[in-house]
C-alpha cells in the first residue's frame, strides 16, 4: 500500500515539472488510415475500461480506446473506438474520422523526455534526462491534434461545434465547385443542393433534409445534409 502511494506521489511530481502545450499544426491534409506501428514494439497494450485523462490538455479519451506504450517509453500509440475522431486546426475535407494518433513528449533543452501512463492520472511526460521542459502532445501525419469529436451525437450537435463550422467555412472559401459533395468527420454535405436531390430512405420519413446557415468571418453561406435514424441517410441524386 505504501509503495503504491509513493509511486503515485512520484508520478504527480514528475508531471508537475512538465509544461504541456500543443504545437502549431502544419498544412497537411489528414484522413484516417492504418495505425502507426512503433519500431520499438509495445511494452504494454491496454484497452481503456474508463475515460483516460491526458495531462496538460482538455482531451479525455473515451472508454474502449486502445493504446500501447513503446518498450522504450518514447511514444504511446492510440486507437479510438468507432464513433469518435481526433480533430486539429487545419484538418478539413476528411472523408473519414481520424481514429489513430501518437502521443509523444518533446524536450525544450538537451536530452529527452519519456511518456508515462498511470491508471489514476492518465498520460503524461517524465523528464528522464531532459534539461528543459517536457511538452506532451498528440500528432498524426504531421498534424497537432487538440480536440476529440463525439460522432455518436446528432449531426446537428456536431455542426454546432465552432471548430467544425470554422473548418467548413475554410473548405467553402477554397472550394471551386460548390456542387461537389463535401465531407467532414464522416458527415456528407453540399454547399449547393443538387437538382432532384433526395433524402428518401425506403419511402419513410426517417431521413430528412436539413439546411444550416453558417456565418464565419466575412463568409455567409448554407450547407445541405440529411439527418435520420436509417442506414445510409445521405443525399442521393
Amino acid at each position: 500500500m505504501k509503495m503504491n502511494v509513493l509511486n503515485l506521489l512520484c508520478f504527480v511530481i514528475l508531471l508537475a515539472g512538465c509544461k504541456k502545450k500543443e504545437p502549431p499544426a502544419s498544412n497537411v491534409e489528414v484522413i484516417a488510415a492504418a495505425p502507426i506501428v512503433l519500431d520499438t514494439g509495445c511494452g504494454s497494450e491496454i484497452l481503456a475500461d474508463k475515460a483516460i485523462k491526458v495531462s496538460g490538455t482538455d482531451l479525455e479519451l473515451p472508454v474502449g480506446t486502445k493504446f500501447c506504450v513503446a518498450k522504450d517509453h518514447s511514444a504511446i500509440q492510440v486507437e479510438l473506438p468507432a464513433g469518435y475522431s481526433f480533430g486539429g486546426d487545419g484538418i478539413v475535407s476528411k472523408a473519414a474520422p481520424v481514429l489513430f494518433a501518437t502521443y509523444t513528449c518533446n524536450c525544450s533543452g538537451g536530452g529527452n523526455c519519456q511518456v508515462v501512463y498511470s491508471d489514476d492520472l492518465g498520460f503524461g511526460c517524465m523528464h528522464n534526462n531532459c534539461t528543459g521542459n517536457c511538452t506532451g502532445y498528440f500528432t498524426y501525419k504531421g498534424y497537432s491534434l487538440n480536440r476529440l469529436m463525439n460522432l455518436n451525437e446528432s449531426k446537428e450537435k456536431l455542426l454546432s461545434d465552432p471548430d467544425v463550422r470554422k473548418e467548413i467555412a475554410e473548405n467553402y472559401a477554397r472550394s471551386v465547385d460548390k456542387t461537389v459533395k463535401q465531407h467532414i468527420y464522416g458527415l456528407s454535405y453540399y454547399f449547393e443542393l443538387p437538382p432532384k436531390a433526395s433524402c428518401d430512405c425506403g419511402g419513410t420519413k426517417a431521413c430528412t433534409l436539413k439546411v444550416l446557415g453558417i456565418r464565419q468571418d466575412s463568409l455567409q453561406f448554407k450547407i445541405y445534409y440529411c439527418e435520420g435514424t436509417c442506414n445510409n441517410c445521405e443525399l442521393t441524386i
